[in-house]
């Protein structure tokens, strides 16, 4: 009788603590989607390189290992050329990183370095001193990453076009907007299932800095 009682609450201490490794396992996986939906969506170079699209205006700064002389900024322009010493000019503009990467090693190997190895990172601070003015759009949308807003005003719905559109696995009716407002992250909820039936009223003006995320729908 004894042991039987003794076995119960063992079991139920167990299962105690299952629940609490369970629930904090939730929580932190909670907290790491907070933080990488709202610090890293300032740093472009953490978001995967092959999703990234160059986008005009964005700023290159371009690394060829061990030749420093090469090594340099270059700012994409409106039309989307990207003018590199030695090379003729190339169209970047809805490239991959990693795409810049590859064309310019193939453009210096062509008669000018042996073997080149290029990197290329977006310059995001000299990004924001310039332009400042930016909405970053994640998630399920085709061309994920930075747009400028310039002055103009976009709605959610006419962010997500310039990005592209959705892909096959969105969830347009979740899409959410995260903003900051006196340091404080807020998220809005924003139905764009709705609003492309022409329900307009709810969509919304964005401001710099917005993060707007296409989740992906339930299989």
């Amino acid at each position: 009788m004894i042991e039987s009682k003794i076995s119960e609450r063992l079991r139920g201490l167990l299962s105690y603590l299952l629940t609490c490794l369970l629930f904090f396992a939730i929580v932190g996986c909670i907290e790491y989607t907070k933080i990488s939906n709202t610090g890293n969506y300032q740093n472009l170079n953490n978001v995967k390189r092959e999703k990234y699209l160059i986008d005009s205006s964005d700023i290159l700064d371009i690394t060829v290992f061990d030749e420093p002389k090469l090594s340099a900024k270059a700012r994409v322009s409106e039309e989307g050329i990207l003018s590199y010493p030695l090379i003729e000019d190339i169209k970047v503009k809805g490239l991959t990183i990693q795409e810049v990467e590859t064309i310019l090693e193939e453009r210096l190997r062509d008669g000018y370095l042996k073997d080149p190895k290029v990197t290329v990172m977006l310059d995001i601070v000299l990004m924001e001193r310039h332009w400042g003015k930016e909405i970053f759009v994640m998630g399920e949308v085709r061309r994920p990453g930075a747009i400028q807003i310039l002055g103009k005003n976009l709605s959610v719905l006419e962010v997500v076009t310039k990005a592209g559109g959705f892909t096959e696995f969105a969830a347009p009716n979740r899409t959410r907007v995260i903003r900051i407002e006196e340091g404080e992250e807020k998220t809005i909820m924003v139905n764009l299932n709705k609003v492309k039936k022409g329900n307009r009223l709810l969509d919304i003006i964005l401001k710099p800095g917005d993060v707007v995320v296409v989740p992906e729908t339930y299989m």
